[in-house]
């Protein structure tokens, strides 16, 4: 009897296990050919996929125009849930203070995102300072990439339980 339990129990345990929580499809924000300047470049990013924020990731490549315009260049991204972060060009990106291309490919953890990332997201592109004349354009294959975790639908561990009890109510 006992072996037919374990049998039975470590696989259901096993699946149980592995149901509640894994890292899901990210969300992957184009930023190609989109301009930035003093005046906010502001777009719609709708995020089907359901989940927690955990990171998000950065590979960008992008061209200023300008002595300072690569430091002053912004990234906002806000969710309908009111979260809200920003990410500048010389604290978060180290990009110098002269015309050039810069690159940055990283991620950053996130605390306190929100619960569940999916909805409406504001992207904003801009500039600290508003001169004359766009001053970055994001290059090709520019993307910001929300990392999104899993969560279960309550209902999935709740059969599982269930399964769980009532194969240990036969097997005692």
């Amino acid at each position: 009897m006992k072996k037919i339990f374990t049998r039975a129990f470590v696989p259901m345990l096993l699946l149980t296990a592995g149901s509640y929580a894994h890292t899901a499809s990210a969300g992957i924000i184009d930023l190609s050919g989109k301009d930035s300047d003093g005046t906010p470049n502001t777009f719609i990013y709708n995020e089907s996929q359901t989940g927690s924020l955990d990171s998000i990731s950065f590979d960008l490549n992008v061209e200023h125009f300008g002595g300072s315009w690569g430091a002053e260049t912004r990234i906002s991204l806000t969710h309908e849930s009111g979260f809200d972060i920003e990410f500048e060009g010389d604290t978060d990106f180290g990009w110098g203070t002269t015309a050039g291309l810069y690159n940055f490919v990283g991620d950053f953890a996130i605390a306190g995102g929100p619960a569940n990332a999916s909805g409406v997201w504001t992207v904003s592109l801009y500039d600290s300072f508003d001169d004359t004349g766009v001053d970055s354009t994001f290059g090709a294959g520019s993307t910001v990439t929300l990392n999104i975790t899993d969560v279960p639908e309550p209902g999935i561990i709740g059969i599982l339980g269930l399964g769980l009890f009532a194969m240990r109510r036969r097997f005692t």
